[in-house]
Formats: C-alpha cells, sequence, structure tokens
C-alpha cells in the first residue's frame, strides 16, 4: 500500500495510514514495555536467579524499542519508496557505530553497556532515518505525523 500510495502521489493518504500504522505499533508496544519496566525482574526471575541481574538492560532495550516504534516503519518507507540503497548505507554506517560503541562500553559495562549500544543505534538509526524519509518523501513517519491532513 505505501508504495502505491507513493506511486501515484497521494501523500496526504499516505501521511494518514503511516501516522494511523506508527501509533497502532506504538500502542501494541506500550504495554510490553510497561510490563518490561514494573515487573522485569520478576519476569526475569523466572528463568533462574542469574537472569534477574539482566532487568537494567531489559529496561534500556524496551525504552529503544519504544522510541523505535514512536518514529514508525522508516526503513519500510524508504524501501518502499526506492530509497532502499540510502537506507542501506546508513544502516551500515550505523551499524559500525553500534560495533565501535559495543568494543568500549561492553567490557566496562557488561550487558547494561551491550543493551546501551544496541539502544543507541535503534535511536541513531530511526532519527536519521526519519529525517531522510522526510527530506526525499516529505511524509513523517512518525506518531508525530498529522493524520488529518487533506
Amino acid at each position: 500500500m505505501i508504495a502505491r500510495l507513493y506511486s501515484i502521489n497521494e501523500l496526504n493518504r499516505l501521511q494518514r495510514l503511516v501516522t494511523r500504522s506508527s501509533w497502532f505499533m506504538c500502542l501494541l508496544t506500550l504495554p510490553a514495555v510497561l510490563c518490561f519496566v514494573f515487573f522485569g525482574k520478576t519476569i526475569l526471575g523466572l528463568f533462574g536467579s542469574d537472569y534477574a541481574g539482566g532487568y537494567t538492560a531489559l529496561v534500556i532495550l524496551s525504552a529503544g524499542v519504544l522510541f523505535s516504534r514512536t518514529m514508525g516503519s522508516v526503513g519500510l518507507l524508504l524501501t518502499m519508496t526506492h530509497n532502499e540503497r540510502y537506507a542501506a548505507r546508513i544502516i551500515g554506517w550505523l551499524f559500525l557505530t553500534n560495533i565501535a560503541l559495543s568494543f568500549f562500553l561492553v567490557p566496562k559495562f557488561g550487558t547494561v553497556g551491550a543493551a546501551s549500544a544496541a539502544t543507541t543505534y535503534l535511536i541513531l538509526s530511526n532519527i536519521l532515518l526519519g529525517v531522510f524519509v522526510f527530506r526525499r518523501t516529505k511524509i513523517v513517519p512518525s506518531i508525530f505525523g498529522n493524520p488529518a491532513i487533506q
């Protein structure tokens, strides 16, 4: 549907679709994130006492995923609007950034460092890809787009 609406230049309809789907994804993710934040220690404890120590990493990763959902399907939008090469380049560079962050953070902070590096990657990639989506298509991919555009 994204590719079809974009190809026939129905940008208002595409904006409505993208904003609504971003809200839908965000609202579906929110209960899981809240569950992990408020009951994460208990949930991890079900797998053994050694896992309960991963609570902080779980919360960090959950925050990154929730942020990612608020930004919408930026990668899909770029792919469906013939901008996949640009998306691949940005993701590639950010992947290298993730490796570098992991190299520095994991030895010092362990699982929290790994979660921080992964969350940084999620946030940066969604912001950069979101900006790129807007510049290339004039579509706001996040929940902050206006679904009532006429």
